[in-house]
């Protein structure tokens, strides 16, 4: 009878996992193993096999699916539900960082709301991209890391113009939507490696009309002798 004999495993380097539920059926008298069918060790079905795997993985998908997640071994998670898993980001890590600041740079460059980051589509985004990272508050954005940002970046930009030999300064007058009338200061320079530089120094809102007294502000600021006259202003 078939259960009288013994299965043995594939003989030699089996590539295929399949051969971890299938055998082959040793006869007891001869010892001659039975290569024409595979048999599975569960219920000692008997598949042809002539080489090919795919019927054999096509038995344990239809009879013994459910069997393959065995208690002893961990499910394989999602890769999103893997990171979720995972213990948050430490605040000042190097990674929750680097994440922070770019948030700050779209805030700033793409001039977007603070309450973006309060938004829940925002905070689904990076449920998928980054589940450990938290998003900080629009407070901290607003009273710590965008004012940090700012001191540091008009340093950088105040170095740059002292050490620059001729600085040129230009202001635009110009109306906004709501009709209101606002100037613009930019500095252009030309670096000691011979790179163009060009820095919005201050926009300020002028109240009033375009008159001859803006005009003579303006020669003003043009005829300013050091670069550091318009960052001096609050």
């Amino acid at each position: 009878m078939a259960d009288e004999k013994e299965i043995i495993s594939f003989p030699g380097k089996a590539k295929s996992k399949v051969w971890e539920r299938f055998g082959f059926y040793k006869d007891p008298m001869t010892k001659n193993i039975e290569k024409s069918h595979a048999v599975c060790k569960e219920c000692r079905a008997e598949i042809k096999y002539s080489g090919n795997t795919s019927n054999l993985q096509y038995h344990i998908d239809k009879y013994h699916a459910k069997k393959l997640d065995s208690p002893n071994q961990p499910k394989q998670l999602p890769i999103f539900q893997s990171f979720a898993n995972q213990s948050k980001l430490p605040f000042n890590s190097s990674r929750a960082t680097a994440i922070t600041k770019s948030i700050a740079e779209y805030l700033i460059l793409e001039m977007k709301p603070l309450t973006t980051v309060e938004s829940q589509s925002f905070k689904n985004m990076f449920k998928v991209t980054e589940p450990r990272y938290i998003v900080p508050s629009r407070s901290y954005f607003k009273e710590t890391l965008i004012p940090s940002m700012y001191k540091s970046t008009k340093e950088a930009v105040i170095y740059d113009i002292n050490r620059a030999n001729v600085v040129s300064l230009t202001t635009d007058c110009w109306t906004s939507h709501a009709t209101q009338a606002y100037m613009t200061v930019t500095a252009h320079a030309i670096s000691p490696t011979w790179d163009l530089t060009n820095y919005v120094l201050q926009t300020r809102e002028l109240p009033g009309s375009h008159t001859g007294e803006l005009k003579l502000l303006q020669q003003f600021y043009v005829k300013a002798t050091t670069p550091l006259l318009a960052l001096s202003f609050p």
